[in-house]
């Protein structure tokens, strides 16, 4: 009897675990000055997440990674890192642009996006100035949607060690995509590539990964007309079943 008690309470935890934890995990990997990165942050992933007053943002654990097909080398002589970039020098500096950003409103920390960093990102985006050369990164009109965060601050960490850094690291993320990045953007949702759908629908791709939704979530996946995956108890009553029945054996 006690035996049959510990199985069910293990079980019973699991589900409890499974089911405390419904953030979805989205990682956006982007370039700078990819002209499908900046077409999918400014008019679906923006959009989603800054609107419906906040529903969705609250359903998501966003994380950002400016890197995409760029490549770096580690230099002994200035211990910092050297970059080829997908669309060339301008794009390297913009991605250590958008890398300092990121980590400057974090205050380093390994956290997801918040929404002053979406904010900022998404600015860089859709205003960056590919008419002059070397392009221009409007990082002083971003600043201003970015609270704690000045232009110095950024400009200083991208044009030094530290903005290599960052960038690197966020190049270590991108090498550890499985399968390895062929595109960009590419977008998972809990580690799986859903890039081609949520490029043109983010909220409908979305949706799928809500785990009970509550009425709000609902009517936003309802007009998608995307139904959300539930985490129902019917799932994970054969792994129930299975413990109880291997503790009377």
């Amino acid at each position: 009897m006690i035996r049959l008690s510990i199985w069910v309470i293990v079980g019973l935890c699991v589900l409890l675990e499974i089911s405390a934890d419904t953030r979805v995990n989205v990682t956006v990997y982007y370039e700078s000055l990819c002209p499908d990165s900046r077409r999918f942050i400014n008019t679906q992933l923006y959009p989603a997440l800054t609107g419906y007053n906040g529903t969705l943002a609250d359903e998501v654990n966003l994380w950002l990674i400016p890197y995409g097909k760029s490549s770096n080398i580690y230099d002994k002589q200035i211990r910092g890192y050297n970059f080829s970039c997908h669309h060339g020098e301008d794009e390297c500096h913009g991605n250590k642009i958008h890398a300092c950003g990121l980590k400057i409103v974090a205050d380093g920390k390994e956290e997801p996006a918040n929404r002053r960093a979406l904010d900022f990102i998404n600015c860089l985006m859709a205003d960056v100035d590919r008419s002059q050369t070397p392009n221009v990164f409007p990082i002083t009109k971003c600043v201003l949607k970015t609270e704690g965060v000045n232009a110095a601050m950024v400009e200083n960490c991208a044009k030094h060690v530290e903005g290599q850094k960052y960038l690197a690291s966020y190049g270590f993320k991108t090498d550890e995509l499985k399968p390895p990045l062929t595109s960009v953007p590419t977008i998972t949702f809990n580690g799986k590539d859903e890039s081609q759908e949520a490029q043109t629908n983010f909220v409908g791709t979305l949706c799928k990964y809500l785990p009970n939704k509550g009425s709000e979530v609902a009517k936003i996946c309802d007009a998608t007309g995307t139904a959300a995956r539930s985490v129902s108890a019917s799932l994970w009553l054969p792994l129930i079943l299975s413990l109880f029945f291997a503790a009377r054996v």
